[in-house]
């Protein structure tokens, strides 16, 4: 959501508990749509990690952010170097 962190962990609090009541019911119901059913909390995890991040970024940002962007910078360069796609490359002409 991208908001701040107390609305990742609010988030967090609605869509793990809907999402395993909803593996619940389907797993009791039609099994088959038990991977569906897990979306919601698997999308709570990862607003969990979102979460998480907001918390790290207001203590200490600036060390993050570096530790995060470098190995991204250094997998685009390595792209472009060997003409693969890399991050942000532009596909090759012709």
């Amino acid at each position: 959501m991208c908001l701040s962190a107390p609305v990742s962990f609010t988030a967090v609090a609605m869509l793990i508990p809907a999402g395993a009541f909803g593996v619940w019911r389907t797993w009791r119901r039609d099994r088959r749509y038990a991977g569906l059913a897990a979306l919601p909390m698997l999308l709570g995890f990862q607003q969990f990690a979102e979460g998480m991040i907001w918390v790290a970024g207001a203590q200490n940002g600036a060390a993050i952010a570096a530790s995060w962007v470098a190995p991204a910078e250094g997998m685009a360069a390595a792209g472009a170097e060997t003409g693969g796609m890399g991050l942000g490359a532009a596909a090759p002409a012709g």
